[in-house]
């Protein structure tokens, strides 16, 4: 695409032929000046609205982007606190449960919390007859930063006060 900025001393049909000779007039967008004033090609004023936009978006997004609020803040650090401990819990409690019984768990069966200090993961055993475990619970509080209690089939292993 070509740009074309002409002073106003020709005509519109005498541009267009003069430069469509050289350039092809489908390819052309066209600004030229004659005493009246600046006049654009509808191809040129597409472009020009185009452009106008875009940044228009820019600016919106620009401007609409806050600070979180205080509560916005609390709310991703307990979600982030809550993910740290349930990870934490769940690569310390299997291997804990494993050191003690010789059983390897994956997945608890019910798991509670009250999401900001503690999570207790509960397993039920699948082979208590050929020396597994019925039951296991373990309990992760964040102050302590590890296990604080791990019971399996009421027997506590880990006891540790917060």
């Amino acid at each position: 695409m070509a740009l074309a900025y002409l002073s106003g001393q020709y005509t519109m049909a005498t541009i267009e032929r003069y430069v469509s000779k050289f350039f092809g007039a489908d390819k052309m967008v066209f600004v030229f000046h004659n005493k009246r004033g600046i006049y654009m090609s509808e191809t040129m004023k597409i472009v020009i609205a185009v452009i106008g936009v875009f940044v228009a978006g820019f600016v919106m997004v620009g401007i609409s982007k806050e600070p979180p609020t205080t509560a916005q803040m609390e709310a991703a650090a307990t979600i982030r606190n809550y993910v740290a401990i349930q990870s934490m819990a769940s690569e310390k409690c299997p291997e804990a449960i494993k050191k003690a019984t010789g059983e390897q768990v994956f997945f608890p069966t019910e798991t509670k919390s009250d999401k900001e200090t503690y999570i207790t993961l509960i397993w039920l055993g699948e082979d208590a007859k050929t020396g597994g475990f019925k039951k296991a619970s373990c309990t992760l509080h964040a102050a302590l930063g590890g296990i604080s209690e791990l019971i399996i089939d009421d027997k506590v292993i880990i006891k540790k006060n917060i």
